[in-house]
């Protein structure tokens, strides 16, 4: 049996022997993109009406052909699936090593508003992004 709250929406599962078991609130989904061309516009995860997209996990990985100067990786909301990064829309903007990987665990970031799309672009080819997240109405 599933116990909800639907003010707070937390469940909770009766297991045998009456003990509780917590359930999670949602379940992730992985969403991934191959940045393989220099300056243009990836989506990660599409945007859905009405809700948030909650960001839990978050690999990036630079192959070889990244070059001496690193590679800038920005990971933003966006309101269209092909639209820019604006100042201040990012998850997360960092410099990235040929050979590099970046693994973010625990993150719990929540896009700005409900419907975003999340995008990432790089200044470097061949950076490899995996979000692991899942989206909530709340």
């Amino acid at each position: 049996m599933i116990i909800h709250d639907p003010d707070l929406h937390k469940a909770v599962r009766v297991v045998n022997g009456g003990s509780l078991s917590v359930l999670p609130p949602h379940y992730n989904k992985v969403f991934n993109a191959e940045m393989l061309n220099i300056n243009t516009v990836y989506n990660l995860v599409p945007g859905i009406a009405n809700y948030y997209f909650v960001g839990n996990v978050l690999t990036m990985h630079a192959n070889r052909l990244v070059g001496a100067n690193d590679a800038t990786v920005i990971i933003y909301g966006s309101s269209t699936i092909d639209g820019d990064y604006v100042e201040g829309n990012a998850f997360i903007k960092l410099e990235m090593a040929a050979k590099s990987t970046v693994v973010i665990p625990n993150m719990n970031l929540i896009t700005l508003a409900k419907g975003l799309f999340v995008n990432c672009k790089t200044d470097d080819n061949n950076v490899y992004v995996n979000l692991i997240g899942y989206y909530t109405e709340e």
